[in-house]
């Protein structure tokens, strides 16, 4: 909610405020918002001095420079609640942030702290890196986009081999090179606490690579770590690989934009054959292929630990989405497969479809901007059919119109018969459809009318069980007609004896008053004609 003009800036009781200069913040939590002017912020910093129930707080964009920067410190020095501050994205500089580092020296309540994109340079870098010497409470650190460069991260990189608390810091995009991933490297063989640590882009080539994949052999604490853009190439990637043979904690590694070919992506899938720990990786926008998703597909086949792939943007093409699809006919534990972008067509599609019938981990499907057209859409539909895992399918800006959207429709709440929305699909809740071409207006229409229907048709099987959503599509198909005897006609098919039976089932939940209303209105016609007839499936729900 935001805060009306007069309010305090910190109200009273909030534990969590949102403060930002000529900009709105979406949030979903309750949390105050309010846009703030530069010279309001000596006002904050001195309600900070004396507030005792906020927790967090966000002055992103704010424009506060070192002045203000030395007020917030000040307020930091004293205050014994706050846990989180969000300074990103304003003019800080290396005076304002000597500043908070000091504040840090003495703090003992602060848990999490965003200085990215401040401008610290390498004297900004050595100040922080002082106070992670002295401070024991800080286990967040966020320092991206601020041009430490090599002399920074060698500062950074000594206070981590003494800082036992700190649980996550981020580099990414300060110019570090090759020699400040080593600096990093060594760092991350001394430490123990550190679980994850982001470090892309900082364009440090196979020589950085190799110093960090050494590193990752002997630490035995990171979980996650980004190595996004940082050009590693198929021999950093080779480096990467022997490290991921041999340790044994990592859960997650980003290799997004690192130029890696089918030569990198073999020596990648090598180590998934053998690693059992790593629960996600990242190799988007790569240059793999066909044949190197040959090669990944065939790490999938034995992996049994990975959970989430991301593959986009790497021309696999049908060849390679056909090989990946293979694979995940016998893999029994990947949930997440992103094959966004791989100029996969319709033979692709129907290689995927052929997966849905038969997997039943995978949770989330994503095929945005492939060639994927009517044909492959009615594919993939039928096979949602009898897949019950799926939750998500993303099939945005292909070539699929109206017709294709239409077998969605259908698959989703096929509203013909009472048995066919019974075989509906009542997993999946989201799925998206949206693609951009060159329709006429009435088609338009026509598809934006079959969005709505398929957001309300998936909108019925939101948390939800399989049962509680067929349910739901039941009633809702062919119970609940207002203006007609349909209701009653149908509970009129259902033998005597099963009626109660019938009843109890249609009165349950949200519905339940609404069908009985309808049904009991009828009730009279009921009795007389319901001597003979048939009990559907439908009552086993």
């Amino acid at each position: 909610m935001s805060t009306k003009v007069g309010e305090p800036l910190l109200p009273e009781n909030a534990t969590e405020v949102h403060l930002c200069y000529n900009k709105w913040l979406s949030i979903n939590n309750g949390a105050h918002i309010r846009r703030v002017s530069n010279k309001e912020t000596k006002e904050i910093a001195c309600a900070l001095k004396l507030n005792t129930t906020l927790l967090t707080i966000h002055l992103c964009h704010c424009q506060i420079g070192y002045e203000d920067a030395r007020e917030v410190a000040d307020a930091l020095k004293v205050n014994t609640t706050l846990q989180k501050i969000g300074l990103g994205s304003n003019q800080i500089g290396v005076v304002g942030t000597k500043e908070i580092a000091e504040a840090l020296k003495v703090n003992i309540t602060l848990q999490e702290i965003s200085l990215c994109d401040n401008q610290i340079g390498y004297e900004g870098a050595r100040g922080i890196a002082e106070a992670l010497k002295a401070n024991s409470t800080l286990q967040e650190i966020s320092l991206g986009d601020n041009q430490i460069g090599y002399e920074g991260a060698r500062e950074i990189a000594e206070a981590l081999k003494v800082n036992s608390t700190l649980q996550k810091i981020s580099l990414y995009d300060n110019q570090i090179g090759c020699e400040g991933a080593r600096e990093i490297a060594e760092a991350l063989k001394a430490n123990s606490t550190l679980r994850e640590i982001f470090l892309g882009p900082n364009q440090f080539g196979y020589g950085g690579a190799r110093e960090i994949a050494e590193a990752l052999k002997a630490n035995s604490t990171l979980q996650k770590i980004d190595l996004n853009n940082c050009e590693i190439g198929d021999e950093g990637a080779r480096e990467v690989a022997k490290a991921l043979k041999v340790n044994s904690t990592l859960q997650m590694i980003h290799l997004y934009g690192n130029g890696i070919k089918v030569v990198g992506a073999k020596e990648i899938a090598e180590a998934l054959k053998v690693n059992s720990t790593l629960q996600s990786i990242v190799l988007d926008c790569n240059e793999i292929g066909a044949a190197g998703a040959k090669e990944i597909a065939d790490a999938l086949t034995v992996n049994s630990a990975l959970k989430k792939i991301f593959l986009e943007d790497n021309e696999i093409g049908n060849e390679g989405a056909k090989e990946i699809a293979e694979s995940l006919k016998v893999n029994t534990t990947l949930q997440t497969i992103d094959l966004n972008c791989n100029e996969i067509g319709n033979i692709g599609a129907k290689e995927i479809a052929e997966v849905l019938r038969v997997n039943s981990a995978l949770q989330e499907i994503y095929l945005v901007g492939n060639q994927i057209g009517n044909k492959g859409a009615r594919e993939v539909a039928e096979a949602l059919k009898v897949n019950t895992t799926l939750q998500a399918l993303n099939l945005d800006d292909n070539q699929i119109r109206k017709e294709g959207i239409e077998e969605f429709v259908t698959v989703i709440n096929d509203e013909s018969s009472i048995e066919s929305t019974y075989h509906s699909n009542h997993t999946l809740f989201e799925l998206s459809v949206v693609s951009f071409g060159s329709d006429g207006e009435a088609d338009a229409r026509h598809v934006e009318n079959l969005h709505e229907i398929l957001s309300a048709a998936l909108d019925l099987n939101l948390d939800k069980t399989q049962k509680e959503a067929a349910r739901c599509k039941i009633l809702t198909n062919h119970f609940l007609h207002e203006d007609d005897e349909r209701t009653g006609q149908l509970f009129s098919e259902i033998e005597f004896n099963a009626l109660p039976d019938a009843l109890a089932w249609a009165l349950r939940g949200d519905l339940g008053l609404t069908v009985g209303f309808y049904a009991l209105r009828e009730f009279p016609s009921l009795v007389e004609v319901n001597q003979v007839g048939r009990k559907p499936e439908i009552t086993d729900l």
